[in-house]
């Protein structure tokens, strides 16, 4: 998660990544932030695909549950380019140059507005990254890092493997396939390995042509 305007003192967050048929994932993410701020302009980092329509991503309009506001692709922007978040009014550019240079064009960002204390939802699709792993983002700016907020995430993966896991994961006793993470530095984005490949809808695409 990537905190392009004003800074969180906790974050609170619940996820779910699942693998899906053709080399795409699947992203379910419900989430809190506590700030002092009145409210923060945030991005989810996620991999882009040149060659498909908005880099392969979809947000999903799920509909609003209780009191959690659910984040549509009305109040969602997705940046292929991060680059271009630099003419933004509202952000401060040295947390885009930070992302641009961790991330490069591999991948793009969904930024949207919260404000502190409320519970959101949002709901998204995207090609699974090159490297055929889930990706959920969890590197934090340095500004923010160093200033270490209270986070306490839980993440649920849906047809991962479980060798080779990230370090800062602990597998959740008697519940298979869900983690909580241990207390670090936040310096990384969570994979997981999978048997989904990349490429494999353009190589069924390409068979339907011939």
């Amino acid at each position: 998660m990537w905190f392009f305007k004003e800074n969180p003192t906790a974050i609170d967050a619940i996820a779910t990544i699942s693998s899906l048929p053709n080399g795409y994932q699947h992203v379910a993410l419900k989430f809190k932030v506590a700030s002092e701020a009145e409210r923060l302009f945030i991005g989810l980092a996620v991999p882009i695909a040149v060659h498909k329509p908005n880099g392969g991503v979809k947000i999903e309009n799920v509909p609003a549950s209780g009191a959690i506001i659910t984040l549509t692709e009305k109040a969602v922007t997705l940046w292929e380019n991060p680059r271009k978040l630099k003419a933004h009014p509202d952000i401060e550019i040295a947390s885009v140059q930070e992302f641009y240079q961790w991330y490069l064009d591999d991948y793009g960002v969904l930024t949207f507005w919260v404000i502190p204390g409320n519970w959101y939802s949002i709901n998204y699709t995207h090609k699974i990254s090159a490297d055929s792993c889930l990706f959920f983002p969890t590197k934090l700016p340095t500004l923010v890092s160093v200033r270490k907020p209270t986070m306490t995430y839980k993440l649920i993966v849906n047809g991962g493997m479980t060798y080779d896991l990230p370090k800062h994961l602990i597998k959740s006793p008697g519940k298979e396939g869900e983690y909580t993470f241990k207390e670090c530095d936040w310096d990384e984005d969570t994979k997981i390995h999978t048997q989904n490949w990349e490429s494999s809808d353009d190589e069924e695409e390409s068979d339907k042509k011939d």
